[in-house]
């Protein structure tokens, strides 16, 4: 029986799984979680995913309040730095 986890380590705790079963985000982006992220830090980013909303109010049908939603999930997640204030 093989490991399907050697030589991979996520990319927010740097653990060795487990993985997410499925893509959690539709297209391109959901490839690069599924491929990027554990299933804790998933579980984790859905927990602060709620904080966000209801402390922002984010309506996440505005196509803004989405891009940033998005962009807080690749911070969090490791998947890209945060911006820097000016």
């Amino acid at each position: 029986m093989s490991d399907s986890n050697a030589g991979w380590a996520c990319r927010r705790c740097a653990n060795a799984g487990p993985r997410l079963e499925w893509a959690p985000w539709p297209g391109t982006r959901g490839k690069v979680l599924q491929e990027a992220v554990c299933a804790r830090c998933w579980d984790e980013w859905l927990g602060m995913q709620t904080k966000i909303i209801n402390e922002y109010r984010l309506n996440v049908l505005d196509p803004g309040h989405s891009k940033a939603l998005a962009e807080q999930m690749e911070v969090f997640l490791g998947l890209r730095a945060p911006e820097s204030p000016a």
